[in-house]
């Protein structure tokens, strides 16, 4: 596992954090599994009791810890989850059950077709910042964009579902009256936590904002 941990206790902040890759089998780590909004298991909470990690487990130096981390949010941000790739899969299966239900009207095309258009500019940013990431060029700014349009894209599609869904759309899948699998509420409560894993939308759009624009953090 990765952990940041204070390796200074004089300093503050961000400063004097160094960077672990640690046995998650390391005697005096206990694992506990979080399930989430749709009954799977995700994330887990962990805890240490007198854990003790040799020397070798430390990534570079003891005050680099921050800025390994910020560079692995930059990469998991943008490669780890393609959320313009799934937002488009998605709308293309509610467009063919609009179809099937006869409800695909003028305006039910002309919301899918601007969502179409939004998950191709989502995988637009994200082919940048993936080109340069590959390139080794600062990608902080383009990653941070990528992932927040994106997600918040994957929200919006899932709350299209719902709608066009209608009644049955808060079924999950095993439920005798489920559309689609229970696609609809599957998506729709997942798609909650895209906004806040990897990195809320609150941080991505401060990283904007000084990174990307240079505006005060106050």
């Amino acid at each position: 596992m990765f952990l940041l941990a204070r390796t200074d206790p004089r300093s503050v902040k961000h400063h004097g954090l160094g960077a672990f890759l640690v046995d998650i089998k390391t005697p005096g780590i206990t694992v506990r599994p979080l399930i989430n909004a749709v009954g799977e298991h995700e994330f887990n909470e962990i805890f240490f009791d007198d854990v003790e990690v040799p020397e070798e487990d430390l990534l570079g130096d003891n005050s680099s810890g921050w800025r390994i981390t910020l560079r692995l949010l930059d990469y998991e941000r943008t490669l780890c989850v393609p959320f313009y790739a799934e937002a488009r899969y998605y709308l293309e299966n509610l467009i063919g059950y609009a179809r099937q239900a006869g409800c695909l009207n003028a305006a039910l095309r002309e919301r899918t077709a601007r969502l179409l258009a939004e998950c191709k500019a989502a995988e637009l940013l994200t082919y940048r910042a993936a080109s340069l990431a590959d390139k080794r060029l600062p990608f902080s700014i383009e990653s941070a964009m990528s992932k927040v349009y994106g997600s918040e894209l994957n929200q919006r599609v899932a709350a299209l579902g719902m709608e066009i869904v209608g009644p049955h759309s808060g079924l999950l899948e095993g439920s005798r009256c489920a559309a689609m699998d229970g696609q609809a509420a599957w998506r729709y409560l997942r798609s909650l936590g895209n906004t806040l894993e990897m990195g809320t939308s609150e941080i991505d759009r401060n990283v904007l904002a000084q990174r990307g624009l240079g505006l005060p953090r106050e």
